[in-house]
């Protein structure tokens, strides 16, 4: 009896290391990908630009780092200043590449041609939320984007920046 009683035992103990282990093991996180049209329609006053428009940026493929998405990016322009929004494969694909490049990301999104833009930055930190990785200090954004559409009925417009 002795011995069923301390196979019972042995068999409890292994059961409670295994349900242990496979309870701390880490679990893959996952970004769900932000559609695109929403991205685009979050940053408010920001416009999509064709191909062939003098302010789009031009994407090259090859100049981003393993994990981008070919054919899932947009070229934008807000206050005249064009960016691109690049889609990544995972969120640490694009926060080595924002690394690489000292850009800004979200999730699995870069955003390129935005660091040094002052308007830039304060668009996507605000908006979007995005961070630099590349500085120890994230910047705070001193300038709040407005999108005009959101102005609340018989307000005045928002003063400098526009074009």
């Amino acid at each position: 009896m002795g011995s069923s009683v301390i196979k019972s035992l042995s068999f409890i103990l292994l059961t409670l290391i295994v349900l242990l282990s496979s309870a701390c093991a880490k679990k893959e996180v996952t970004v769900e990908r932000l559609k695109v049209d929403e991205l685009v329609k979050s940053l408010g006053p920001v416009i999509e630009l064709k191909k062939d428009d003098p302010r789009a940026v031009p994407f090259r493929l090859e100049y981003y780092g393993a994990g981008v998405i070919a054919d899932s990016y947009k070229q934008l322009s807000y206050r005249d200043l064009g960016f691109l929004a690049v889609e990544f494969e995972s969120e640490e694909a694009a926060l080595k590449e924002a690394l690489r490049l000292k850009q800004y990301y979200h999730k699995n999104w870069l955003f390129d041609e935005v660091a040094n833009e002052p308007s830039l930055e304060d668009l996507i930190i605000y908006k979007i939320h995005a961070i630099n990785p590349s500085l120890a200090v994230q910047r705070t954004p001193k300038h709040i984007p407005q999108d005009p559409v959101a102005a609340p009925a018989g307000a005045a417009p928002a003063k400098g920046g526009g074009h």
